[in-house]
C-alpha cells in the first residue's frame, strides 16, 4: 500500500509540473500582436532590410504622386469647368463656396502630391535628402491621401466649408460621393499593400486612417443613407483592409526570408573570399618559406661539400654522442664505428675537453674547433675536430675531422708476452701470429694450411713526417696554380668552321651566289641534328690551348693556325736519332 501511495503522489507531482500556466486575455492578445511584428530582433539587420526597400519605395511613390497630381488636376477642371469657367464668373471671389472648394481641392489633391513627387525625384536623381527617413514620409503621405479622399470629396468639402451641396452644385452629389470615397479608400489600401514595399509595421496605418476618417465623417454629416448601410460599408472596408494587409504581411515575410538567405549567402561568400585571401597569403608564405628552405638546403649542401673538401671525413652524433650515418667512417677509423660512443675514440684528457667543447657549441650555436688525438684500430692520428650544433634534432652534432699527422702503424696484440713465447714458431724463426687476429690484418693472405699470416714490407725508407708536402686535400696547393684557358675568339671559331667546310661535299644550288655560301647554309641542318641529341654532361674540349689563336688541340701543335712551340720545333728540325748499329 505504501508503494502504491508513493506512485500516485509522484504521478500527481508530474501532472502538476507539466500542466500549463493559465494565460489571461491580455497575455493572449499580446502574444498574437507580437506574432504580427515581422521585424528582425537585430536592429542593425532590420535597418539594412529597410534600406534595401527604399529604392523601390521611392520609385513607386514618385510615379504614384505624379499620376495622382495629374489625374486630380484634370478631374477638378472637368468637374468645376462648367460652373466656374464661364463668362462673368469671378474665380477669385472667395465668398462663393464653389471657388473655395475648387482651390481647396487643387491644394489638397494636386499641390501636395506634386511637392512630394518633386522631392522624391530630387532624391532619386541628385541623391539629395539622403538622411531623411523616407519610409515615414511616404507612410505619412499615404495616410494624408486616405484622409483627403474622404475629407476632400466634393460633397464632404462643401459641407465642411458651410455650404449646401444640392443648392451650390444644383445636383445630387451624395451617391457619387459614396462611390468615389469607397473606391479611393480601396485604391489607397491596395497601393499601400501590394505596390509600395512598406513594412507591415507601417502599412497598417493607411487603411486604419481612411476607415477612422470615413466613420467620423458619416457620424458628423447627415446623409440620406441608412445606418445599417453605413455599418455594412464600414465592415466591408475593414474586411478588405485586413485581407490586403494580411497578404502584404505574407509577402513581406517571404521577402524577409529571401533577404536573410541572400545576406547569409553574401556573408558566406565574403568569408570564403577572406579565407581564400588568407589561404593565398598563407600559400605565399609557405612558398616563400619553401624557397628559403630550399635555399638553406642548397647552402647546407654547398657547405657540406666545402666541409668534405676541407675535412678528411665527417660524422654525425646523436644526443648521447653516438656515431650515426657515417658512410666513410669504417675506412677512416679502420673498423665499423656505427652506434659507438665517439668519446671511446679519445683519450681521457681529450674526453674532458671534448665534453666542454660540446657544451660551448650547444650554448653559442657557433662552430667550435678542437685539436685531439684520435685512436683508430691500428694507428693514432693528430686531428682537428670542427664541431657544429644542429639544434634539437635526432642527429644533434656534426663533426668534421681533418688529419694533421698520422702516427706509426702498430699491430694489434691480444695475448701477453708469456702467451706469445708459448706460441709455435714459423719457419723464419719468429712467433706465428694468432689465427683470429691475423685474419683482420691488412694484406693478410692464406697459407697452405688455411691459416692467415700478415705480409709486411721488408724495408721502408725513412720519411721525415714533419717536413712540408706540396700535395694536400685539405689545404691550399703550394705549387703555382695553372691559369684557366682563355675563351676562343670569333675569328678563330670562324676559321675552324671554314676548315671544316672544306671537308663537306654538298650539292650545288642554282639560286645561290656561290658554292661557298651553299655549303655554309647547310650548317643549319647539321646544327639541328646535333641539338636533338641527348645531353652529354661529360663532354669537354681538348686539353691543350694554342697561345696564338686560343683554339683547343690534342697536342701542342695547333691544327687551326699551325702554331708549334719552340721545343717541339727544335726536336722536329734535329732529325731522327742515329742508329746504334744493332740493326
Amino acid at each position: 500500500e505504501k508503494i502504491e501511495i508513493h506512485q500516485v503522489e509522484s504521478i500527481d507531482v508530474l501532472e502538476d509540473d507539466s500542466a500549463p500556466e493559465p494565460q489571461t486575455l491580455v497575455d493572449r492578445v499580446t502574444k498574437r500582436v507580437k506574432r504580427l511584428d515581422l521585424r528582425f530582433p537585430d536592429m542593425e539587420e532590420e535597418h539594412l532590410f529597410k534600406s534595401g526597400l527604399e529604392s523601390d519605395l521611392l520609385r513607386w511613390m514618385c510615379l504614384g504622386s505624379i499620376l495622382a497630381a495629374a489625374s486630380t488636376l484634370f478631374n477638378s477642371i472637368g468637374t468645376f469647368g462648367p460652373e466656374l469657367f464661364t463668362d462673368g464668373h469671378n474665380l477669385f471671389d472667395f465668398s462663393d463656396v464653389r471657388n473655395c472648394v475648387f482651390f481647396t481641392q487643387l491644394v489638397l489633391w494636386t499641390l501636395v502630391p506634386a511637392v512630394v513627387g518633386s522631392l522624391i525625384g530630387l532624391r532619386l536623381a541628385l541623391e539629395w535628402f539622403a538622411k531623411v527617413n523616407w519610409e515615414v514620409v511616404i507612410t505619412g503621405t499615404m495616410v494624408y491621401g486616405s484622409v483627403v479622399i474622404v475629407v476632400g470629396q466634393l460633397f464632404h468639402l462643401t459641407v465642411l466649408l458651410g455650404g449646401e451641396p444640392e443648392r451650390e452644385w444644383k445636383t445630387n452629389v451624395t451617391c457619387s460621393a459614396e462611390a468615389w470615397v469607397l473606391l479611393g479608400l480601396n485604391s489607397m489600401t491596395t497601393a499601400a499593400a501590394f505596390f509600395l514595399p512598406l513594412r507591415s509595421i507601417m502599412s497598417w496605418t493607411v487603411p486604419v486612417s481612411g476607415l477612422v476618417t470615413y466613420s467620423l465623417m458619416k457620424a458628423s454629416i447627415k446623409t440620406d443613407s441608412q445606418a445599417s448601410q453605413i455599418i455594412v460599408k464600414i465592415l466591408l472596408l475593414i474586411v478588405l483592409s485586413y485581407l490586403a494587409w494580411h497578404g502584404a504581411a505574407r509577402t513581406e515575410k517571404h521577402l524577409r526570408t529571401e533577404w536573410r538567405a541572400k545576406r547569409e549567402l553574401e556573408k558566406a561568400s565574403e568569408q570564403m573570399e577572406q579565407q581564400q585571401q588568407v589561404i593565398q597569403a598563407k600559400g605565399q608564405e609557405v612558398l616563400e618559406k619553401d624557397a628559403k628552405v630550399k635555399e638553406t638546403m642548397e647552402l647546407v649542401k654547398s657547405l657540406q661539400t666545402v666541409a668534405k673538401a676541407l675535412c678528411d671525413t665527417m660524422v654525425h652524433l646523436t644526443d648521447d654522442l653516438r656515431i650515426r650515418n657515417s658512410d666513410t667512417s669504417e675506412s677512416f677509423f679502420e673498423r665499423d664505428v656505427e652506434g659507438q660512443l665517439f668519446t671511446e675514440l679519445l683519450s681521457e684528457t681529450d674526453q674532458v675537453r671534448f665534453s666542454a667543447c660540446i657544451q660551448r657549441a650547444a650554448q653559442s650555436h657557433i662552430p667550435v674547433c678542437l685539436p685531439v688525438t684520435l685512436q683508430k684500430l691500428y694507428t693514432t692520428s693528430e686531428v682537428h675536430l670542427v664541431l657544429v650544433h644542429r639544434g634539437n634534432t635526432e642527429l644533434r652534432y656534426l663533426i668534421g675531422i681533418r688529419v694533421e699527422k698520422d702516427g706509426p702503424y702498430v699491430l694489434p696484440t691480444e695475448a701477453s708476452d708469456q702467451n706469445r713465447r708459448a706460441q709455435p714458431r714459423t719457419n723464419s724463426g719468429g712467433p706465428s701470429p694468432p689465427r683470429g687476429a691475423a685474419a683482420d690484418l691488412p694484406g693478410a693472405v692464406p697459407d697452405a694450411h688455411k691459416q692467415f699470416a700478415p705480409v709486411l714490407p721488408r724495408q721502408i725508407r725513412a720519411i721525415d713526417e714533419d717536413s712540408e708536402s706540396d700535395f694536400s686535400f685539405t689545404t691550399y696547393p703550394k705549387n703555382e696554380i695553372p691559369r684557366p684557358p682563355k675563351f676562343t675568339n670569333f675569328r678563330a671559331r670562324a676559321r675552324t668552321i671554314r676548315m671544316i667546310l672544306k671537308r663537306w661535299n654538298v650539292p650545288r644550288d642554282c639560286e645561290s651566289c656561290c658554292q661557298y655560301h651553299t655549303v655554309l647554309d647547310s650548317i643549319d641542318e647539321a646544327v639541328d641534328c646535333l641539338r636533338q641529341q641527348k645531353c652529354d654532361p661529360l663532354w669537354s674540349t681538348y686539353g691543350e690551348q694554342c697561345p696564338r689563336c686560343a683554339c683547343m688541340n690534342q697536342g701542342p701543335k695547333c691544327v687551326v693556325c699551325g702554331y708549334v712551340p719552340d721545343n717541339n720545333r727544335a726536336a722536329a728540325s734535329g732529325g731522327a736519332r742515329p742508329s746504334n748499329g744493332r740493326g
